[in-house]
Formats: structure tokens, sequence, C-alpha cells
């Protein structure tokens, strides 16, 4: 083997470890309109449908409660497990997004596509997923409900490619020009 292939694999070790997750994928930005919510607090969940109903173990996000825009971890959550191994089986299916208030008032969004909450995969099967965010980016409260934004980003390590290719510019950028003295 010869030394650059040897250079390129220790940068990609290193970079892979050093760097940690990145985000690999995102959901589409989503604009809720609650009605009638009467907050402050908004509670979020997903859920994967199944033939009849929805599979409770795969259930994520029903202990958590926001209300101000942030960054919340959904990879916390004590069923994310069973949630990654249906969102990297390889297989389309349907999520049940849910918002809730405190004072019972919900709006559902059944049938969502794994491709709309996932982002550019339509499911997570080539990707190693090892975190999920929540990203409230605006809540504003109306007279008559809220308007949320808010974004699913998934955290996992990049697929070999991309950073191969960062590690193959290694070199370049520690290779000095030598000139000559005058």
């Amino acid at each position: 083997m010869s030394r650059r292939v040897l250079f390129a694999v220790a940068v990609l070790v290193n970079t892979s470890c050093a760097l940690g997750d990145w985000i690999v994928s995102r959901g589409e930005t989503m604009q809720i309109w609650f009605y009638q919510g009467q907050g402050p607090q908004i509670q979020f969940s997903i859920v994967y449908e199944e033939p009849g109903g929805v599979d409770p173990n795969t259930l994520i996000g029903d202990d958590l409660w926001f209300s101000m825009p942030g960054t919340y971890d959904l990879s916390l959550d004590d069923q994310f497990q069973a949630f990654l191994s249906q969102a990297t089986n390889g297989q389309k299916k349907k999520l049940r997004l849910s918002l809730a208030d405190r004072s019972g008032a919900e709006v559902l969004f059944p049938f969502l596509s794994e491709g709309l909450m996932f982002g550019h995969y339509p499911d997570l099967a080539p990707l190693e997923i090892t975190g999920a965010l929540l990203n409230v980016e605006y809540m504003h409260q109306e007279p008559d409900g809220f308007m949320i934004v808010l974004r699913m980003e998934f955290m996992g390590i990049p697929e070999p490619s991309s950073v191969l290719t960062l590690a193959g510019m290694g070199p370049l950028l520690l290779m000095r020009r030598v000139r000559p003295c005058p």
C-alpha cells in the first residue's frame, strides 16, 4: 500500500472520531398552525402508523414539552431504538405527528411520509444514524392559536465517500510549495 493511501485512511479514521456525529439528514421545514392551542407549553410526539392504528413501541417525544424555539434531543427517549429500527429498515412507512397542549387541544398529522420527516432519503436505511433532533425554529402565539415552525434532523456518521473526499484533500493542504532561495 502506498503512503498516500495509508495517510488517507488515517485521516478518515481520525476525522470521523474527532468530529463525532454530523447532521446527515434534515427533514422538511413544517409550518403548523395549531388552532385553539392554549400553550404556552406544547407537547410533540411522533409514531409509526400500522394497519389498524399505531405502533406504540415506536412512539418518541411524548415526554417532550417545549415553550420556546430551540433544539431538542429525541434520541434520549426510551423508545428511540425501536423508532430507529423502523426508520432504517428499508421500507417506506407512514408516520403520525402530534402536537398537544396542557388544556387538551391537539392537532394530528396522520400518514406523513418518511421522506417529508427525514429529508432527502425516503428511508434512513443507507445511513448510520446515532441520534435525532427536533429543531423548533419559530413559535408565536396568536389570539386563536399558535404558529409553530419545526424540522427533524438526524445525526450520524457521514457516508465514507464524503469524508474520503475531505481526506483526499488533506495531503494537498499539508504539502508546502518549495521555493528556491533568491
